[in-house]
């Protein structure tokens, strides 16, 4: 008896019971090989017991042959071999299942589902396809697919849905790994299933078990909401503007919407006005306002709305205040759970004033002007800003050859200087101080001013002014003649360096001495002084000695008459210039006189 059995069928065990007869092997496993022992009308009986394999395919053929010995005649050979044919129907129970961690989160966060899919048999399932269509607010997912021995995954790792297929052995599995973000605007409750359906012709005696169920992840929102407020600078300038960047910025992990903001700004803060911008998927309530700031803003995950403050101290805000300091805040929407600590920000910032003063010099003074004029000189005193002066003063100097008539009002005069106690002075203000005085000698007059105040000047190099004009004309020569006569005395009354109002030493007084007589009809009348009907100016006048030449013997009496005539006009000259320097009259119009 010979029975070699199909490929598919493995673990074959077998038996045999005879009647009429005696079996060579009562059993055995594997492939039966043995002999028979038959009386006439006697049998044999084989009962085989094997597992077709999982995997197989088609149809199971088994064949048995039996043969007689050597020396017996078997008259019909035909029946000695019989074929047995079974088509195979492949059953293979898959189940799904699945399950998350953590089961509860803040939208934002990110969760890892864990797909199982597992096929109990008995059959193999080559084609398992295993889909999973991830829910709207699950987003940015990756997984990864591993099967146990003998089995296979179509595809070891993607992104996005799963929709891939696995083969399984019978009692074999396949892990799906799947870690995915929820969405930060995500709210109450994530639901997600995997389903796995048997292709082709295997049969799933159990459907139910191929749909894993809705798994939900419960969500808690959380918001890591955060504002900051800067001006940029340690110390603001009165008169200057001044800009606020206020930064609203969510940490995540959840979106928050209806984040309130409010500022309300400081009085000193004049003409504010505000505006709003935030990144691309969060938004500003109000993109622009004017004064307090009080809107809302909805903030993606790491999203910011950025508000833009401006507006100007006034010049004078110094004076009654030391600073300014302002506070912005802001209010999480309901549900939304906030780290503490971050939820207002203030920034405080003394006044640090500055005034830019400038100063100017100008005078009326007419060049060459004989000393003891009266000259009116200008001081202006302008304040640039950008804040208010307090306490500006002007300080005047003038030389020690120069006298004031009268010091300005509100200015005190010591020594040679002039000061002057302006006050405060506003930005784009100007006081003017007018200074009357004369100068006492001939030559160069300067004066100066500079300004000053208690407030710092961000630009010193226009806190100084100068001015410089002269005075009288410079001294001339008068050419000399050398008569044979007496020469007479000249009538000027100084020596050079003393005042006109001095009296010189008695060493040094000329005397006057008569003109000779002549035949000349001319009469020599000398000019009268006039008299001054105030102070005189003291001027030093530089003497002139007159020596005139006589003339030749043979013309003596025509040079006489011309000599007087001469002595007249120059004794008028000069008493005539003694009359103009003592004379308070323009110099011009003196002058005119003289001549």
């Amino acid at each position: 008896m010979s029975v070699p059995f199909a490929a598919q069928l493995s673990n074959i065990s077998w038996s045999c019971a005879a009647t009429g007869g005696a079996c060579g092997l009562a059993g055995g496993d594997g492939d039966v090989e043995t002999t028979l022992t038959l009386s006439p009308g006697g049998s044999a009986t084989f009962t085989a017991t094997g597992r077709v394999a999982a995997g197989a395919t088609d149809a199971l053929t088994q064949a048995a042959t039996v043969g007689v010995p050597a020396g017996v005649l078997d008259p019909d050979t035909a029946n000695n071999r019989a074929v047995d044919t079974d088509a195979l129907a492949p059953v293979a129970d898959i189940a799904i299942s699945k399950s998350v961690s953590p089961s509860s989160l803040a939208p934002g966060q990110w969760v890892t589902y864990t797909i199982t899919v597992l096929n109990a048999g008995p059959s193999d399932a080559p084609t398992v396809t295993v889909t999973d269509y991830l829910a709207p607010d699950l987003q940015n997912a990756t997984w990864t697919c591993a099967a146990s021995a003998g089995s296979t995954c179509a595809k070891a790792s993607g992104s996005g849905d799963i929709q891939t297929t696995v083969d399984l052995k019978a009692g074999g599995m396949a892990t799906f790994t799947l870690r995915t973000r929820v969405r930060s605007t995500a709210a109450g409750v994530v639901n997600n299933s995997a389903t796995a359906d048997v292709g082709g012709s295997v049969l799933d005696p159990n459907p139910g078990d191929n749909h894993s169920g809705d798994i939900p992840v419960v969500l808690f929102p959380e918001a890591g909401l955060a504002i900051v407020k800067t001006n940029g600078v340690n110390a603001i300038t009165p008169g200057l503007p001044v800009t606020y960047t206020i930064t609203v910025h969510n940490g995540g992990p959840s979106a928050a919407r209806g984040v309130a903001v409010l500022d309300m700004v400081p009085a000193q803060l004049a003409g504010a006005t505000w505006t709003c911008a935030a990144t691309v998927g969060s938004r500003c309530a109000i993109d622009a306002g004017s004064r307090d700031i009080s809107t809302t803003v909805d903030l993606l995950d790491d999203g910011q709305a950025v508000f833009n403050l401006v507006g100007r101290v006034p010049a004078d805000a110094h004076l009654s205040g030391v600073g300014m300091t302002n506070t912005v805040s802001l209010t999480a929407p309901a549900g939304v759970t906030v780290p503490p600590g971050f939820q207002s920000s203030t920034d405080a910032d003394p006044f640090a004033p500055q005034a830019d003063l400038a100063v100017t010099l100008s005078s009326d003074a007419v060049p060459g002007a004989p000393p003891g004029t009266e000259i009116r000189q200008r001081l202006s005193l302008a304040n640039l800003g950008p804040s208010v002066a307090v306490n500006a003063r002007l300080v005047y100097r003038l030389p020690a050859s120069a006298e004031v008539l009268a010091p300005p009002a509100g200015c005190t005069l010591a020594g040679d200087r002039i000061t002057c106690d302006l006050g405060q002075l506003g930005t784009g203000d100007r006081r003017d101080v007018f200074i009357r005085l004369r100068h006492l000698e001939e030559g160069t007059l300067t004066t100066s001013a500079q300004a000053s105040s208690d407030v710092p000047d961000p630009a010193e190099g226009n806190n100084s002014a100068s001015h410089t004009s002269f005075t009288g004309p410079r001294p001339t020569t008068v050419p000399t003649h050398t008569p044979t006569a007496t020469p007479p005395t000249p009538t000027a009354t100084a020596q050079p360096g003393q005042r006109a109002s001095e009296t010189p030493p008695a060493t040094t007084t000329p005397t006057r001495t008569p003109m000779p007589t002549t035949t000349a009809s001319a009469t020599v009348s000398p000019t009268p002084t006039r008299e001054p009907s105030r102070t005189p100016v003291q001027m030093r006048v530089t003497p002139v000695r007159l020596t005139p030449t006589p003339p030749a013997p043979s013309a003596r009496n025509g040079w006489l008459w011309l000599y007087g005539l001469a002595t007249t006009i120059l004794s008028g000259l000069i008493l005539g210039t003694t009359a103009l320097l003592r004379d308070p009259r323009p110099w011009a119009l003196r002058r005119l006189t003289a001549l």
